[in-house]
C-alpha cells in the first residue's frame, strides 16, 4: 500500500465483511485512515451521509495555508460520490476508477478506493500560460456552436507537474481529473484544439494587412482596414491634387499652344522629313510603321478619311484593353493621333461574343492557324483547361436586351442537375479552353463559360465537344491539360477502368486514326504548387507547417529560406 495510506491492516476475513448500518461503516473504516484525512461526518445519530476530506500532504506556510484536494462522500445506501477540486469526478468516465464498484458493500471495496485516490494523481489540464490567456480573454470558458461548454478555465486550485506549479488550468468538460500520469486522455487530445484556437486568436490580436480578404478578419480588424484604407485614399488624393497642380503650373510656364498655322508648319515640317526618317528605320518595323500612320493622321483633312493599318488597330486594342482610361486620356491629349474607341470596337466586336463553342470562333482558328500553312504535321494541337475568378456583377445588354454575369455553360446546361447550380446562380468564375499547336506557335481562346461551382462530370462533356469540333476542323487532338484542381483530377480520373486505375490517356473516338488523348497536369503549375509549399513552409507566423511521412515515421521540413532548423 502506497505512503502507507491505511495505517491499520485488516484481516482477510475483516476485509470481507459485509455492513448493513452507515453508522457501524463509520466506526469502522475511519480508524484506517492516515493523517492526511479529516472526517467532517456530522455527530449526529443515526448517521446519513459520510464526508471524508483530504488535505493536501505538502507543507503549509502562512501565505499558503491548508488546500482540501479531495471530499468523498458515502450516501445513507452506500453509494458514493468523489470530489477533486471542487469538481464532481465521473466514476464512468474515470479510467482509474473503472474497477471501482459504484455502491461500497463491504470494506474491501471502500479500502480499493481509498488505495486508488492516494496512489492517483489529479489531472494537470493544460496549464500553458498561452492556453489560460486566451480562455481568460473569453470570460473563463469555451463554447460550441451550440452553445455547449467544451472546456473552462480552473483556477481554484494550483497544480503541479515536473516542471512547476500553476495556479490555473485549462480543462475540457469531459476531464477525468485523477489519472496516473500527470494529464487524461481527454485534455492530452483538447491540447490539438487548443493549439488551433490560440493561432486564431493570436492572428486575431495582430494588424491585419489591407490586403487580407475581409472574410478573414473579425469586426475590430475591419474597422481598423477601414480606418487604415481611409487614411491611405485621403494621403493619395492629396498627392494626385499635389501633381496635377504641379503638371498645371509647368504647363501654363512651359508649355506652348499649338494654333492652326503652327500645327500647318509641323506637318510640312512632318512631310519635309519624312523620308528620311523612313530611312531610318528597317522596312517592316514598328516605328516605320507608327510614323507613316501619325504622318496621314497629321495631314488628312477629314479624320472620317484616315485608314489606320491592321497592325496599328492591334497596337490601340492592347493598349485599350490594359487600361481604356489611359487610353483616352492618351488620344484626347491630342499630343498623338490614334483610332476612336468606336473605330476599335467595330474591329473587336466583329461578332457576338458569347459563352460556348461558336461557328464565326472556328473560322477564325482556322484562318489564325493557315497563315503558315496548314501542313499535316502543324495541326496536332493540345487543350488546355483552366479556371479564373471573376468579380460578381450583372450587366445589362442593350444590344440584345439580356443580363449577362449568370452562371452559363452553354450546350451542356442539360447537366445542370449534376452541378446542384440553380439556373440563376451569378457566374464567379469563368472557364477557357484553349488551344496550342504542338509544333506551331499557335495560341488561341476557343471557348470560355460563365461557372459558378463547375464539377468534372460537366467539364467532361465541355471537353468532349470542343474535342469533337475540334476534330472536324481538321485538327489532330492529341492531349488535355490543366492545373491540379480537383475538378481537371475528377475530370481525368472519369476515364478510369477502376478507381484503383490511373488513367493517362484515352482513345480518341472522333477519328478513325490509331490514335490517343492524353492527360497530364500543367507542368508550371506544378513546379509552382511545389515551390510554394517549400516557401510557406513555416512562414505566415508558422501556420504552415510540410510534413512528409517516409517509411510511417513524420519528418518535418524546415524552411528553405532559413539554414537552420525552427525551434519551438
Amino acid at each position: 500500500m502506497q505512503g502507507e495510506s491505511i495505517s491499520t491492516v485488516a484481516s482477510t476475513e475483516e476485509r470481507n465483511v459485509e455492513v448493513n448500518t452507515l453508522d457501524d461503516f463509520h466506526d469502522r473504516v475511519m480508524p484506517t485512515l492516515d493523517m492526511t484525512w479529516s472526517n467532517q461526518t456530522s455527530p449526529e445519530r443515526p448517521t446519513t451521509a459520510i464526508k471524508l476530506c483530504k488535505i493536501s500532504s505538502e507543507a503549509c506556510t502562512s501565505s499558503q495555508p491548508l488546500v482540501i484536494t479531495h471530499t468523498l462522500l458515502i450516501n445513507i445506501d452506500f453509494c458514493w460520490e468523489l470530489f477533486v477540486h471542487g469538481h464532481k469526478v465521473d466514476a464512468r468516465n474515470a479510467e482509474v476508477l473503472s474497477s471501482i464498484p459504484f455502491t461500497l458493500t463491504s470494506f474491501s471495496s471502500f479500502r480499493q478506493l481509498i488505495d486508488v485516490i492516494q496512489s492517483s494523481t489529479v489531472c494537470t489540464g493544460n496549464p500553458d500560460p498561452h492556453f489560460v490567456g486566451m480562455i481568460e480573454s473569453r470570460k473563463g470558458k469555451l463554447l460550441s456552436p451550440n452553445g455547449e461548454i467544451k472546456a473552462q478555465l480552473d483556477s481554484g486550485f494550483p497544480v503541479a507537474n515536473e516542471k512547476q506549479t500553476h495556479s490555473k488550468t485549462v480543462r475540457t468538460i469531459n476531464c477525468e481529473l485523477l489519472v496516473n500520469g500527470e494529464k487524461c486522455i481527454n485534455c492530452s487530445k483538447y491540447r490539438c484544439t487548443l493549439r488551433s484556437l490560440h493561432s486564431r486568436h493570436s492572428s486575431a490580436n495582430q494588424d491585419a494587412s489591407r490586403y487580407t480578404n475581409n472574410r478573414y478578419l473579425n469586426t475590430p480588424q475591419k474597422t481598423e482596414k477601414i480606418k487604415s484604407l481611409r487614411s491611405r485614399c485621403k494621403l493619395i488624393e492629396s498627392e494626385v491634387k499635389r501633381l496635377k497642380a504641379k503638371i498645371q503650373q509647368s504647363s501654363d510656364s512651359k508649355g506652348v499652344s499649338v494654333d492652326e498655322p503652327l500645327h500647318q508648319e509641323l506637318c510640312d515640317i512632318m512631310v519635309e522629313k519624312s523620308d528620311s526618317i523612313l530611312k531610318a528605320y528597317p522596312e517592316g518595323s514598328f516605328k516605320k510603321l507608327f510614323w507613316d500612320q501619325q504622318l496621314r493622321a497629321a495631314t488628312v483633312m477629314n479624320a472620317a478619311q484616315m485608314r489606320w493599318h491592321p497592325t496599328m488597330i492591334r497596337w490601340c486594342l492592347n493598349l485599350k484593353y490594359l487600361s481604356s482610361a489611359a487610353y483616352h486620356s492618351l488620344r484626347s491629349s491630342g499630343f498623338i493621333r490614334l483610332p476612336s474607341e468606336r473605330t476599335l470596337r467595330d474591329y473587336s466586336h466583329v461578332f457576338k461574343a458569347k459563352c460556348g463553342f461558336q461557328s464565326e470562333v472556328d473560322k477564325m482558328l482556322l484562318e489564325e492557324a493557315s497563315k503558315d500553312g496548314l501542313l499535316e504535321w502543324k495541326k496536332f494541337i493540345v487543350i488546355l483547361v483552366d479556371e479564373m475568378k471573376l468579380r460578381e456583377s450583372l450587366v445589362y445588354d442593350k444590344h440584345h436586351h439580356n443580363v449577362i454575369g449568370f452562371v452559363h455553360l452553354s450546350d451542356v446546361e442539360n447537366q445542370l442537375s449534376e452541378t446542384n447550380i440553380s439556373d440563376h446562380s451569378v457566374a464567379t468564375h469563368l472557364l477557357c479552353l484553349m488551344v496550342r499547336g504542338v509544333f506551331t506557335g499557335l495560341h488561341f481562346p476557343y471557348a470560355h463559360f460563365a461557372t459558378a461551382e463547375v464539377t468534372g462530370s460537366s467539364l467532361f462533356f465541355m471537353v468532349w465537344e470542343a474535342i469533337e469540333r475540334l476534330e472536324r476542323l481538321g485538327f489532330k487532338v492529341i492531349a488535355v491539360t490543366g492545373d491540379g484542381a480537383s475538378t481537371n483530377r475528377k475530370l481525368f480520373n472519369i476515364h478510369s477502368i477502376s478507381k484503383d486505375d490511373v488513367c493517362h490517356r484515352v482513345r480518341n473516338r472522333y477519328t478513325t486514326e490509331e490514335r490517343y488523348i492524353h492527360f497530364f497536369s500543367d507542368v508550371p503549375h506544378l513546379i509552382k504548387t511545389t515551390r510554394n509549399c517549400w516557401s510557406h513552409s513555416f512562414g505566415h507566423g508558422w501556420t504552415r507547417k510540410l510534413w512528409v511521412s517516409i517509411n510511417n515515421d513524420c519528418l518535418l521540413f524546415i524552411n528553405l529560406f532559413t539554414d537552420q532548423w525552427p525551434t519551438y
